[in-house]
Formats: C-alpha cells, sequence, structure tokens
C-alpha cells in the first residue's frame, strides 16, 4: 500500500514538472528588432511600412526617425522581412541586390533576435513630355529607358 501511495505522488510530482516546463516554453518571448538603412551611407530611414510575413498571421509596422522596428511576442518559426518606402526599392532581409530574394529567418522559442538590418535603395525617376516637331504632345506615345553600355568598342 506504501509503496502504491509513493508511486503514485511520484507519478503526480513527474506530471506537474513537465506541465510547468510546458507552460515556461510556451511564455518565453521570442521576437525580433532592427533597423532599417539607406543603401551607401548606413543612415536610418524613418517612416518605412515593415512586414513581417509567418506565423499565424502577417503582422505590420512603421519605424520612427531612428530606423528601429520591433516584433515582440512571436511563436517560433520562420518569418520573411519586407520593408516599403515611397522614394525606395522594396526591400527583404537577406537581399543581396536590389529586386533580388530575400533571406528566410528562423526563430526558436525564446530567442530574440536584435541585429536584423534591411538595407533600402533609393529609387529614381524619369519625367518629362513627348511632343512632335511642332511642338504638341504626342498621344499614346511609346517611351522607354535605356542604359548606353560599349560592348567589343561599339
Amino acid at each position: 500500500m506504501m509503496k502504491r501511495t509513493y508511486t503514485a505522488l511520484f507519478v503526480t510530482l513527474a506530471l506537474l514538472l513537465c506541465a510547468r516546463q510546458s507552460v515556461s516554453q510556451q511564455t518565453a518571448s521570442s521576437g525580433f528588432e532592427g533597423t532599417i538603412v539607406k543603401f551607401g551611407t548606413g543612415e536610418p530611414v524613418s517612416k518605412v511600412h515593415v512586414e513581417l510575413q509567418g506565423g499565424a498571421e502577417t503582422q505590420v509596422t512603421t519605424t520612427e526617425s531612428d530606423g528601429k522596428f520591433y516584433f515582440p511576442n512571436l511563436p517560433p518559426g520562420t518569418y520573411r522581412i519586407l520593408a516599403r518606402r515611397d522614394g525606395y526599392w522594396p526591400a527583404e532581409y537577406g537581399q543581396r541586390w536590389v529586386d533580388g530574394p530575400g533571406q528566410p529567418i528562423q526563430l526558436a522559442a525564446g530567442q530574440q533576435k536584435s541585429d536584423i538590418q534591411v538595407v533600402m535603395t533609393k529609387g529614381a525617376v524619369i519625367s518629362g513630355r513627348v511632343t512632335d516637331r511642332l511642338g504638341r504632345p504626342l498621344t499614346g506615345a511609346r517611351v522607354r529607358e535605356m542604359k548606353p553600355w560599349i560592348q567589343e568598342n561599339q
């Protein structure tokens, strides 16, 4: 009888410890913290629309004047961080060139990643007016942007 009581007590304690450990793992805070910077200068970029894809739903935030963004209290998983702002090319964490693919980020339970940096490149605008010989605007004119280059001395 005494042996059964100790066995029951041992099993109960083991279950309580397992449940407590499971709850502490679920409540462990995970998250991302990073900065959006301008290509070439490393200056922080403010008012950037930052999107976190992954997990149960997409989350969105906006950077302050220091270019910082935060995504706290996240479940473990694989995430992508995308950044958009007028006047800049869209950017994603881990890109190696403008408009190139980004890299996913793995987040473990209780892990805080605070060294994330997303680099944004300023865009450009070409504007003008297309006219005929008499200076009248042409409608439906085809306009193409071209880059000069030299190939085999031509």
